[in-house]
């Protein structure tokens, strides 16, 4: 059985705040408070110098058509993708894939497809009620490599993308839930996009010095890793393929990170937990 975690962002009234270092790496082991970096465990990492998502075309928001929907992913991920470290260009390169209609999953033998999905039965998930949307990122549960990453949004909840309008600003839940898909965990500085907290209508549209220095540390310039060409053309294949198991052991974990108004969840050797 994969193991699983999941961490989520939280509304305001769900948590209280408390002291931490600023930015965190994910690990293997669920961050129980959301403003303390996790200490232990296996640091969760892409094997790989390009990522890409794709945007799953089976449901949407109302009134937000595909094209939309496909610009806002795009920019959460040009924003992150954007990241200068000391004037150089981030050590992983980012990019919008073709639509899917897959859903979120993580196929252990075959290739994977990053997708950002809109769900409309939410209870159907198991995840809280409270998520407004949940990243799960599937791992090498004692090496911490990435294999595959799904944005799933709630659509219980009203989300726009206007100032004119209100609801839950899906632009700053989608640059967010990206900053979980590159290896982020929840960031204890109150103005960071990776701050455990939102409210209804709050809108965190720019990366703050906090984030940035996440990414950096993350996915540092001098990185070296493989970024295969799509065969054809264009961009780069970051999908990922899935294996049967970790040096023989066969295990997988999944981090799955949200907000809730943000949550986010992780699965894991024994069942899955949720904080």
């Amino acid at each position: 059985m994969r193991p699983s975690l999941a961490i989520a962002l939280l509304a305001p009234a769900l948590l209280a705040p408390s002291t931490s270092a600023a930015w965190c790496r994910t690990t293997t082991i669920t961050q129980s408070d959301p403003a303390r970096c996790v200490e232990a465990g296996a640091t969760l990492y892409w094997p790989v110098g390009c990522l890409s998502m794709s945007l799953d075309t089976s449901d949407a928001p109302p009134g937000m058509s595909a094209a939309t929907l496909r610009g806002m992913l795009s920019g959460a991920l040009n924003a992150w993708g954007a990241t200068r470290c000391d004037g150089q260009p981030l050590g992983i390169r980012l990019s919008t894939g073709p639509d899917t209609t897959r859903g979120a999953e993580y196929v252990e033998a075959g290739e994977n497809v990053n997708a950002l999905v809109f769900v409309r039965d939410w209870r159907a998930t198991g995840l809280a009620s409270s998520a407004l949307a949940v990243t799960t990122v599937t791992f090498g549960a004692s090496t911490g490599v990435i294999r595959d990453a799904d944005l799933r949004v709630n659509l219980s909840f009203p989300l726009t993308s206007s100032d004119a309008v209100a609801g839950n600003d899906l632009p700053t839940i989608l640059l967010h839930e990206v900053g979980h898909v590159l290896g982020l965990d929840h960031s204890g500085e109150r103005s960071a996009v990776m701050w455990f907290s939102a409210g209804r209508g709050e809108r965190r549209r720019v990366l703050q010095p906090d984030d940035l220095a996440g990414a950096c540390a993350a996915h540092p310039p001098t990185l070296q890793r493989p970024c295969a060409v799509e065969p054809a053309g264009g961009g780069c294949e970051c999908a990922t393929r899935g294996g049967a198991g970790e040096g023989g052991g066969g295990l997988w974990g999944a981090a799955v990170l949200s907000w809730v108004a943000l949550r986010r969840r992780r699965r894991g050797a024994g069942g899955a937990a949720s904080v």
